[in-house]
């Protein structure tokens, strides 16, 4: 596997990086960057130096990036004392703004994916609609045009199917149609009044859907196997879910399904959850008695896994 260097984030990414603690995906939005995976590396330099080794930097930000199982990377320095490198999912971005619309770019995910689906929520809504799909690889339109002005403000993602079927649908990409509203309850979530369960529940209580036990021991251990098994990645690991779904089987629990975020905050967290239209479907599954929360941390990230499930 090789990495490239992506140009378009050179000059974009060093200000978010460097000024912005929280590399939040509204730091992102606002410099039209709807990669739905950036990987953030910063690093402190030993001792203050006039002049940074580029090659060496660079040839480090590809190595990372490799051992990442990603395609694409960028890197900068932010004064003498500190260097950051970004490694994303794709060489290219797979969506990207222009005249007021998006455009949707298909042929980077060629290679990785057999199918590419679109789809839309807006921030009243409940449930996602598909508003396109297609498998690979297109020949007619590879670069398919949207016009959010025909929606109502709210979200769209962009979603691939692996070729590798063991490796469930992976967010690539999401924008924001017309005004970014804030998510609800988010200022009890800053403040670290609402644990992610508790904001959860509120959300679909919201909805005029039920609350979500958490006292099942069995999903508890399904969700600590499911965040141990990939380290910090957004990926959903098909062979380790089909363990576990025959596992909660055997004490009548069905499995749903699980949604994967990596933030720097509970409110980042919750805000991804919120935003993403097929993670939101999924919190809001009508079905769902129970859930389990577990989570992984780096040194500035979490990953949190979310497990919803009926109990028969």
């Amino acid at each position: 596997m090789s990495a490239q260097i992506r140009e378009d984030l050179q000059q974009t990414l060093g200000p978010i990086i460097c000024q912005n603690s929280e590399h939040s995906v509204q730091a992102f939005w606002d410099n039209e960057l709807f990669d739905a995976r950036v990987q953030v590396h910063k690093f402190r330099l030993k001792s203050a130096t006039k002049k940074h080794n580029t090659e060496k930097l660079r040839n480090h930000a590809k190595q990372l990036a490799i051992r990442d199982g990603h395609k694409g990377f960028a890197f900068g320095v932010c004064d003498q004392r500190i260097v950051w490198i970004a490694t994303t999912t794709f060489a290219e971005s797979v969506l990207a703004s222009k005249d007021g619309q998006l455009e949707v770019k298909l042929e980077p995910s060629f290679s990785t994916c057999r199918k590419v689906t679109i789809d839309y929520i807006s921030y009243e809504d409940r449930r996602s609609r598909l508003i396109w799909r297609s498998r690979m690889p297109i020949e007619s339109n590879p670069s398919p045009v949207l016009s959010p002005k025909i929606l109502q403000p709210g979200t769209i993602s962009i979603t691939c199917f692996h070729k590798d079927r063991n490796w469930g649908p992976q967010l690539l990409a999401m924008a924001p149609v017309g005004q970014v509203k804030e998510i609800p309850f988010h200022h009890e979530l800053q403040s670290g009044d609402l644990a992610l369960a508790t904001w959860i529940n509120k959300i679909r209580s919201r909805f005029s859907l039920n609350s979500l036990a958490q006292e099942l021991s069995p999903l508890a251990t399904t969700a600590s196997k499911l965040v141990s098994g990939e380290k910090l990645s957004i990926r959903h690991n098909r062979k380790i879910i089909e363990e576990q779904r025959n596992f909660l089987s055997e004490f009548a629990i069905r499995f749903l399904g699980e949604n994967r975020v990596i933030g720097r905050s509970r409110a980042e967290l919750a805000k991804l959850l919120w935003l993403s239209p097929r993670h939101r479907s999924l919190l809001l599954n009508k079905n769902a008695t129970h859930m389990a929360i577990s989570t992984q941390n780096s040194k500035k990230q979490k990953l949190a896994v979310i497990v919803l499930a009926k109990k028969n």
